[in-house]
C-alpha cells in the first residue's frame, strides 16, 4: 500500500492531481496521446526574465511565476 501511495505522490509531480484521480477512480491506464483541439496560446516577454532568474531561489521563482500567471477575473 505504501509503495502506490508513493508511486501516486511521484505521478502526481508531473500530472495535475485531478487527472491522477480521475485514473484511480475509473482504473483507467494513462497512456500517450492527446486530443486535437483549437486552443489560444498565451506567450509572455518578462523584461529580464533571465536576470530574476539569477537571483531568486527556485521556490521565490516558482511563487513569483504562479502568481503572474493566475487568471484574474476583471468585474
Amino acid at each position: 500500500m505504501y509503495g502506490m501511495k508513493l508511486s501516486l505522490r511521484s505521478f502526481s509531480k508531473y500530472v495535475p492531481p485531478d487527472v491522477v484521480q480521475i485514473l484511480v477512480e475509473t482504473g483507467a491506464e494513462a497512456e500517450l496521446g492527446g486530443v486535437k483541439r483549437e486552443l489560444t496560446i498565451f506567450f509572455s516577454d518578462i523584461v529580464d526574465f533571465t536576470d530574476i532568474t539569477e537571483t531568486l531561489e527556485l521556490d521565490e521563482l516558482v511563487e513569483l511565476l504562479s502568481e503572474y500567471l493566475q487568471v484574474r477575473l476583471v468585474e
